[in-house]
């Protein structure tokens, strides 16, 4: 066996003596695979490495030691070096411990079959437990953060100062609509990019004055022609000499959002204008009556009603004269208390009176009342027209009534004098005249307002 053979040799050779303590003292394990691929040396860190003691080692079948999903790769590749003893590959595979524990192992294996010596396939392996470990992870963050720039349709890059080469992920390319297999994919970034000197003078003020770079631009994708909107944020690292090596940069499609900006600019442009241009009043308060909107109508309204001039802030309660204070108080209270209703306010001018419609509506977040808001509409006119025709019913009434006593009079004679009374009172003229037609000519037959007909002529 070949520990026999360093045996002897250690007797008789200081070099021999001198490789068999490196290879028993080092933290790396060697194994020595016979023509029958038996271990015929095992150094004691490989024993110590995965917990066998010498005797059963010896015993055990390499293959039998390497995990199944391995085996096939690993004896391919030990095929390869027995028939190419220039071929020396490193594999990296899983190997079994006595407590049945796989082990990540690196290996190394030269074929020295042709060296008397050693006449076996040497095999100098390390654990990579940990190191594998980490790659493993590494992968899965970095598969994470793939899939997170995909959802999130993120693209990165770098660009280095010094060798002026840029690196792109995958996913901005797909961001631009650029296979990945393109040649020159720079050169086809920079076809879809509308203003290209912008970004390019962006870049170099980051390099050359560290000037923040966050830049909005658009391209026209490679793929689809389509327009697409991206924000560009990147950042300097310099060297240990505190000179610029690297930039790094997050490329993001923000055209949905930007989009949607320009809906709701345009959706809040148009509210405003309708609501501050309105006929009527609009306002709303928060929870301590502080005047948070006031449309131009209800301004100028409050300003001609109570002489105030109301600005964003104000305490509206507090500006409300005395006799109307708890009126309005109540109404607040009543919105606080999540009520919607319709009230009707009338305004004593003196000289005349103004009738409002007052609309309150809670104002609700999230199922939590955090203000009101109300819609003001004067109504004084419509108020005044329903008088009228309430005046107007009440003197057709009357209208019909003498009629009916004019036609049907209860008596033999017609009563003229009532039925030009009620037409002057009805009227309002300063006289009425009632004639009626006796043969050839009209014949005045009453008359009310004047003492007579001599008055009425004059």
């Amino acid at each position: 066996m070949i520990e026999n053979k360093y045996s002897n040799l250690v007797a008789s050779s200081p070099v021999a003596m001198f490789y068999q303590s490196i290879t028993e003292n080092a933290t790396d394990g060697v194994v020595i695979l016979d023509e029958t691929f038996k271990y015929s040396y095992v150094s004691p860190n490989a024993y110590k490495m995965f917990g066998y003691e010498q005797s059963e080692m010896r015993l055990l079948n390499p293959d039998e030691l390497t995990h199944p999903d391995d085996l096939e790769f690993v004896l391919a590749e030990i095929q390869k070096t027995i028939l190419s003893p220039n071929y020396k590959p490193t594999l990296e595979y899983r190997f079994r411990k006595k407590t049945g524990e796989w082990l990540w192992i690196e290996s190394k294996v030269s074929n020295l079959f042709g060296n008397s010596n050693v006449n076996g396939l040497v095999i100098n392996f390390k654990e990579i437990a940990e190191r594998k470990a980490f790659t493993e992870n590494l992968l899965r963050s970095e598969e994470r953060y793939r899939l997170t720039q995909a959802v999130g349709n993120i693209g990165s890059w770098e660009y280095n100062v010094n060798e002026h080469k840029f690196w792109s992920s995958p996913q901005l390319y797909h961001i631009f609509g650029i296979d990945e297999n393109t040649a020159d994919k720079n050169a086809e970034i920079e076809s879809c990019v509308h203003n290209n000197d912008f970004i390019q003078q962006s870049l170099r003020q980051l390099i050359e004055n560290n000037k923040p770079y966050d830049i909005t631009y658009e391209i026209t994708r490679k793929s689809d022609s389509k327009k697409r909107i991206l924000k560009d944020v990147a950042m300097l690292y310099l060297d240990d000499a505190g000179k610029p090596e690297l930039v790094r940069g997050i490329l993001t499609d923000i055209t949905e959002q930007k989009l949607d900006e320009i809906r709701l600019k345009k959706s809040e442009a148009l509210l405003a204008a309708t609501l501050k241009h309105s006929r009527f009043s609009i306002w709303s308060v928060d929870l301590n009556c502080y005047l948070l909107y006031a449309n131009e109508t209800f301004v100028a309204d409050f300003r001609n009603t109570f002489g105030v001039e109301l600005t964003m802030g104000m305490n509206l309660l507090e500006t409300m004269p005395t006799d109307l204070y708890g009126h309005w108080k109540g109404r607040y209270e009543r919105a606080f208390a999540n009520e919607s209703f319709i009230e009707e306010d009338v305004i004593d001018l003196g000289d005349r009176k103004i009738y409002i419609e007052v609309s309150t509506t809670p104002i609700l977040i999230d199922g939590v009342v955090m203000g009101a808001s109300f819609y003001g509409e004067d109504i004084t006119e419509r108020k005044l027209a329903e008088k009228k025709q309430v005046e107007n019913s009440r003197n057709l009434s009357r209208i019909l009534k003498a009629a009916d006593e004019f036609i049907k009079p209860k008596s033999s004679k017609v009563n003229y004098d009532m039925i030009t009374s009620v037409m002057s009172e009805i009227s309002g003229a300063k006289s009425v005249i009632l004639n009626k037609l006796h043969t050839e000519y009209s014949q005045t037959v009453s008359i009310s307002g004047l003492s007579n007909i001599r008055e009425s002529i004059q």
